[in-house]
């Protein structure tokens, strides 16, 4: 009779399986864990700062304007250049026979600038100027983002509460519409007391569904500004800071003109001009340049 061995153990295909099957649910009970965590407004304001696009475009705009100013730097650097040509002449040879001649041409030119009046200097200070706008544009664009957070993150919060109390408001209903038709069966009350309580049932269902849908809103409005879902609730947790010192009002206006990238950003416009006038009034001045060149000709 033909026997037929099996080695012990689980077949390979079957252990992949179960090996998979395991990941998937550790991974599914991680996710599941993470999303009913609380979000809490520190949380938010680092995945705003890190996935947002605001962010990220006023990031390149920084790296744009520093590759600016590599370019303009190069207006006061030495500009060498070659060239080489190669061209064949026809002569006469002996014997009335046509022949042609190889010539190559070689040159090499320097050339640096002296002065322009003030325009290249100007130009570059003004570069360095745009860099420091654009650096500070990223402040600004992350507090106004950072802001935004926290308007929507409220936001959330209040349909937060505003759901529970919905929610409570509904249980609280159809506890009275129960007593009201345990009432009614009983004969203590009237079919009517018992169409009320539906109606106050109804009502509280609609507030609830309304509240569920402007919670909906705002998880959505706030993934979209931190760049990530939201799908879970937001933490309740304040850290309110009451013991602040007294400061004269006076100080409290030089630390907010300070702290502020938009009241910078237009003091350095305001140079960014100025440079501009200077690189136009070079325009009225001679300029000054030294040059050399080398040529040769091989035949």
């Amino acid at each position: 009779l033909p026997v037929s061995i099996r080695p012990a153990g689980n077949p390979p295909n079957q252990m992949n399986l179960r090996c998979v099957l395991a990941a998937g649910y550790v991974l599914v009970a991680l996710t599941a864990g993470f999303a009913a965590d609380p979000l809490s407004l520190d949380q938010a304001n680092l995945w705003a700062l890190k996935k947002n696009e605001r962010i990220q475009i006023s990031e390149q705009n920084v790296n744009a304007a520093r590759e600016s100013l590599r370019l303009v730097r190069t207006a006061v650097l030495p500009t060498l250049s070659t060239s080489v040509t190669q061209y064949r002449n026809k002569a006469s040879g002996s014997g009335g026979f046509v022949t042609f001649r190889n010539n190559r041409d070689f040159r090499l030119e320097l050339e640096q600038a002296l002065y322009g009046g003030g325009k290249e200097w100007a130009v570059q200070r003004a570069a360095k100027l745009e860099q420091q706008i654009s650096a500070l544009e990223v402040r600004m664009v992350q507090q106004a983002v950072l802001f935004d957070v926290a308007v929507e993150y409220v936001s959330l919060l209040r349909a937060q509460d505003k759901l529970t109390v919905t929610r409570r408001a509904l249980n609280l209903a159809r506890e009275q519409r129960a007593r009201a038709v345990a009432r009614r069966e009983a004969g203590a009350a009237t079919r009517t007391e018992v169409i009320r309580a539906d109606v106050t049932v109804s009502a509280a269902e609609r507030d609830r569904v309304r509240a569920e849908n402007e919670v909906a809103t705002f998880r959505a409005r706030l993934g979209y500004v931190i760049g990530l879902p939201v799908t879970g609730d937001v933490q309740d947790v304040w850290d309110i800071q009451t013991d602040t010192p007294a400061q004269a009002v006076e100080s409290l206006v030089r630390q907010a003109l300070r702290a502020r990238p938009d009241y910078r950003i237009s003091e350095l416009t305001v140079n960014v001009a100025e440079e501009g006038f200077t690189v136009a009034r070079a325009g009225f001045f001679p300029s000054a340049k030294l040059s050399g060149d080398f040529s040769q000709t091989q035949h």
